[in-house]
């Protein structure tokens, strides 16, 4: 064979070789763990195990992000814990109502979350062996420390506390206007804002915009600038009281 024979076939063959290669490492992983998968288990095998059902429990776990997480119990020396913010900034969006209200398991799967087909077939077994009510794993929310072992998160509380800081600012927005004899607009201002939440079609982006302009119209009828009275108040911005 001449070279302007044998450098073609070269070509040809690395070229193949090449395609060889990327449909093994990035393509041939995907549908052997999609049957074969051992380390979280897979698909097939959840399927097999579960069946088809009206209710079904999902287990979500963390992808690369939580790996060097770092120690979310202890606060530092100053007080404050950024691995147990970071933590709980992650958990929050993955558990809001937007995200598990209307979606299945498959499509909560994302850069962040994976789904675990092994702890899936044990949940579900727990609950068939009445172990576990389906209802216990509504919203349950595990972290493993190695200092700690395994820990059970309360995102309520942390609601509790975004709700009790809520009420002392209302209660010093009120004891503000009472201080200077306008107790009576602390009232009509709730009423508003309860009216207006109420309404057919939630309180939207758009009621909140009328809602605002309602407020500070009455007060500024009284003279007093609403924005600039709840920052001196609560020491927020006015947007948290309208």
């Amino acid at each position: 064979m001449t070279w302007e024979e044998i450098l073609p076939e070269i070509g040809r063959r690395a070229a193949t070789f090449m395609l060889d290669i990327l449909l093994f490492v990035f393509l041939w992983p995907w549908p052997y763990d999609f049957c074969f998968g051992q380390q979280h288990g897979n698909p097939v095998a959840w399927r097999r195990a579960v069946g088809f059902r009206d209710r079904e429990v999902v287990v979500r776990r963390s992808r690369q992000w939580s790996e060097n997480m770092g120690d979310v119990v202890n606060d530092g020396e100053d007080g404050t814990n950024a691995a147990r913010s970071y933590f709980l900034a992650r958990v929050s969006i993955a558990t809001s109502p937007m995200v598990l209200g209307d979606k299945t398991g498959y499509v909560m799967m994302d850069g962040d979350w994976d789904l675990d087909w092994g702890a899936m077939i044990d949940a579900t077994e727990m609950v068939d062996k009445k172990m576990a009510a389906i209802e216990a794993f509504t919203l349950v929310i595990l972290v493993h420390q190695d200092d700690w072992g395994w820990l059970v998160v309360d995102l309520k509380g942390e609601a509790l506390a975004q709700e009790t800081g809520r009420r002392r600012q209302i209660y010093a927005f009120r004891d503000a206007l009472t201080n200077i004899g306008k107790e009576d607009l602390f009232y009509r201002w709730i009423e508003i804002v309860q009216f207006e939440s109420s309404q057919p079609g939630g309180f939207s982006v758009e009621r909140q915009e009328k809602t605002a302009l309602q407020i500070r119209e009455l007060f500024l009828k009284d003279g007093i600038n609403f924005d600039q009275f709840w920052k001196d108040s609560v020491g927020t911005d006015s947007a948290m009281g309208i």
